[in-house]
């Protein structure tokens, strides 16, 4: 891409007229005068042999300066000097640390993965970052700009003045983000320029964050240390510490409003146990969103998560285990963002803590199994066994084991338990317990003593002795003690029941308690019944009802 610098103010490049922007151009400055502040010991011939492409040209700039005694000037008084007078040398650019999808895209269409170091032309190149892409741009005069994700950075002029410790820098951020800081925070004598489609920021010896949103309709910056000017649609604002501003395209810029505060992360427990992990943090008054940012070390381009949320908190984390640095911006309904709060914290997750399977309760006599869910290949598991929640005196009762599951021996009293499990993996790192599983140990129901008999109102009635706990029961009816055919069955509650008379002639009958998990006990010993005829009052006096309703109705 080819870097125009000569375009008028509708978003792209000024004329370098407007030099004088960060030049602190004072009274007659001209449009490219360069002001230079007197220090001691200082002379016009001595700046002139320091910072002029030719020093004879110190009694011009003498005489343009209207100066009489150049050899008695106090400190501070400025001297103007035209901008093409002074000495001039290509300043380098240089990439560090690329992280993720980071290219080089020339003007004749060609694009080249990038690499750490520096950049052969700068006037031709546009180094530009994927959704996962981190880079920092180090230009030579020691600062640094640091791009984030999805961003084009191109360069329209780096160059070196005087003695080179003038820097004279131009850059254009069409999408994207960047944090700008300085080696010093000494102001440079030269300028730079940000430039982005809506608005342009001017400063030297600061800190601060630009972004450009909405297809590059929309910037805004945030000033960290220093201060800067941040002009668009010919207005300019000075932005002060811990502000911030935005412009759209073709409108003035907003007036400069304080950063949210830092988010509290105080609450943000230092190990981060659980998987997947969830970091919540205290809200921040005014915030409509949080960015959120997790990095292997201090550095800009170590960002491994990086996500906005809508709420003062980030779930799914799923991260190796290790330490790593936690950074949240509180952004406004601007979308600027806050002042950033850091610290540290650790994640140690792995092996993944077991999940328990199963809580309940087991009958004496029956295995009891326990199992949970798996960590992950090449992990072994401790069981632990105790009789209280707290897993006081816990009995270890399988280790270094490789399936999911174990089988208690059966010599456990009837009572309640609780459980946990702990994974190891290859390479001998113990994870975090499980929480403690309940499960009980009951007697299982007992065979239901059965009475069965012809009630007086020729009903089935039905009844057995109480069991504890209380259970259901469940009665069947059948033509054959084998019971092979079941020909009714029904579901009582309680000790007794009067269920409906069967058909005449003899019926085999059997009972089964069943507990409140479904758990079913073993049948009772079968009791035989015998039915006659019904009685002939009973078989006249049904139809009779039901043939004088019918004439009723």
């Amino acid at each position: 891409m080819t870097n125009h610098r000569h375009q008028d103010q509708s978003g792209k490049f000024l004329p370098v007229g407007m030099f004088v922007l960060v030049m602190l151009a004072a009274g007659s400055a001209r449009a490219e005068d360069w002001v230079y502040s007197f220090e001691p010991g200082d002379s016009v011939w001595k700046i002139a042999h320091r910072h002029l492409r030719d020093p004879d040209l110190w009694n011009e700039v003498r005489e343009r300066n209207r100066i009489e005694s150049p050899r008695r000037m106090p400190v501070g008084s400025k001297l103007l000097i035209p901008r093409e007078w002074l000495r001039e040398q290509p300043m380098t650019a240089a990439l560090k640390d690329p992280a993720g999808t980071v290219r080089l895209a020339y003007a004749d269409g060609s694009v080249s993965e990038a690499s750490a170091g520096e950049i052969d032309d700068t006037a031709d190149v546009v180094v530009t970052t994927g959704s996962d892409g981190r880079v920092s741009v180090i230009l030579g005069d020691g600062s640094t700009v640091d791009l984030g994700p999805d961003s084009r950075l191109s360069f329209v002029r780096l160059t070196a003045l005087g003695d080179g410790s003038i820097s004279d820098i131009e850059m254009k951020l069409e999408s994207g983000s960047a944090a700008t800081f300085f080696p010093s925070a000494e102001a440079n004598p030269g300028r730079f320029l940000l430039w982005t489609k809506p608005a342009v920021t001017s400063v030297r010896g600061t800190v601060f964050r630009v972004a450009v949103d909405d297809g590059g309709e929309s910037a805004r910056t945030e000033v960290l240390k220093g201060g800067v000017d941040f002009a668009a649609s010919g207005e300019t604002v000075r932005v002060p510490l811990n502000y911030g501003s935005a412009a759209d395209y073709g409108q003035p810029p907003v007036p400069p409003r304080p950063l949210l505060a830092a988010p509290d992360l105080s609450g943000v427990p230092k190990v981060i146990a659980g998987f997947p992990s969830a970091i919540r943090f205290a809200p921040v008054d005014e915030a409509q969103a949080y960015h959120v940012e997790i990095a292997r070390d201090e550095t800009a381009n170590s960002v491994i998560l990086d996500r906005r949320v809508d709420v003062a908190a980030v779930g799914g984390i799923d991260l190796p285990d290790g330490s790593y640095r936690l950074r949240v911006r509180a952004v406004d309904d601007l979308g600027l963002e806050g002042i950033e709060a850091a610290r540290p914290i650790e994640i140690d997750a792995r092996p993944i803590v077991p999940a328990p399977m199963r809580e309940g309760r087991f009958r004496s006599g029956d295995p009891v199994r326990l199992a949970w869910e798996s960590s992950g290949a090449g992990v072994t598991y401790t069981v632990r066994l105790a009789d209280n929640p707290q897993m006081a005196n816990a009995r270890t009762v399988a280790s270094g084991i490789a399936r999911t599951s174990v089988t208690l021996d059966d010599n456990l009293e009837e009572g309640r338990y609780w459980w946990q499990v702990m994974a190891r993996d290859a390479a001998g790192d113990e994870g975090r317990p499980s929480r403690p599983t309940e499960f009980g140990l009951v007697p299982p129901p007992q065979p239901v003593r059965l009475s069965a008999h012809e009630g007086s109102d020729g009903r089935l009635d039905v009844s057995w002795p109480e069991q504890e706990p209380l259970f259901a029961y469940r009665v069947e009816i059948a033509k054959t003690r084998d019971f092979a055919t079941v020909d009714r069955t029904f579901e009582v509650k309680g000790t007794h029941d009067s269920l409906p008379r069967p058909l005449p002639g003899t019926w085999w009958v059997r009972a089964r308690a069943i507990d409140e998990d479904g758990y079913a006990g073993p049948y009772g010993e079968p009791v035989q019944v015998g039915f006659g005829p019904r009685p002939l009052w009973a078989v006249i006096s049904i139809p009779a009802a039901i043939a004088a309703l019918a004439l009723m109705l």
